[in-house]
């Protein structure tokens, strides 16, 4: 009897030691992030859904955001091959754009300063009452200003990068002002998760908590790129 009790035991310790460390990794990974792919935004056919198994050679399926002029030497598509982060802010709200800028280079850029290929796309709006034209400062090297009128902007927008749910996402949350949109290296738009698995189409970066979720699902994005890369060789 106390043999058997010996046994129990020692393959009780074995069990501990061999199986019970991978039992909790995989509870661990169930929830955000354990998948494969960031979800990325169909086509107008498809209604902009996320497509969250989405196949690599269905680029018919996916949304590529029109060409457009960021400035005088540079477009969009000059950017391709890299991860973008678009975003926008209102030139008359200085104080809300030294906020976003401030929390931008200190949250975001400074934890991704360290991949060559991501760069931050402003839409800086001009309205008509205007004065102030000094530019924000600002440490980012891959920092771009696209300068454009108001009502030219919400026109461009609804139909190229406010598409699908990420509309009324925007109108939800009453500002357009500091919400970054990921675009992929391809021109596409992604989308993320948050804690509970569920869509996330925007990023505020004037939450703290949304920040962290964006450079989770960017991390994940360049895991990718970094996969992709390796299978190909």
């Amino acid at each position: 009897m106390k043999n058997k009790k010996i046994n129990l035991t020692k393959w009780l310790i074995l069990f501990s030691i061999l199986f019970l460390p991978s039992f909790l990794y995989l509870y661990l990974t169930s929830g955000k992030h354990n998948f494969v792919y960031l979800p990325i935004l169909s086509d107008s056919t498809d209604n902009y859904i996320p497509l969250l198994d989405e196949k690599r050679n269905e680029y018919n399926r996916h949304h590529f955001i029109k060409n457009f002029r960021v400035n005088d030497s540079l477009d969009f598509s000059d950017f391709n091959g890299n991860i973008k982060l678009i975003f926008a802010t209102l030139k008359s709200d200085t104080f809300k754009n030294n906020l976003i800028n401030f929390m931008i280079e200190s949250e975001i850029w400074s934890k991704l300063n360290k991949y060559d290929s991501i760069y931050y796309l402003n839409f800086q709006i001009e309205t008509d009452n205007v004065s102030n034209s000094n530019k924000i400062n600002t440490n980012i090297d891959k920092y771009f200003d696209i300068k454009l009128p108001k009502d030219s902007f919400e026109k461009f927008m609804q139909n190229n990068i406010w598409v699908g749910e990420i509309s009324n996402v925007i109108d939800e949350k009453k500002s357009f002002s500091g919400k970054i949109i990921i675009s992929d290296k391809e021109g596409r738009i992604r989308t993320g998760f948050n804690k509970k698995n569920k869509i996330i189409y925007v990023y505020d970066v004037l939450s703290k908590f949304e920040i962290k979720l964006l450079l989770e699902d960017i991390k994940l994005l360049l895991a990718e790129y970094q996969r992709e890369l390796k299978i190909k060789k």
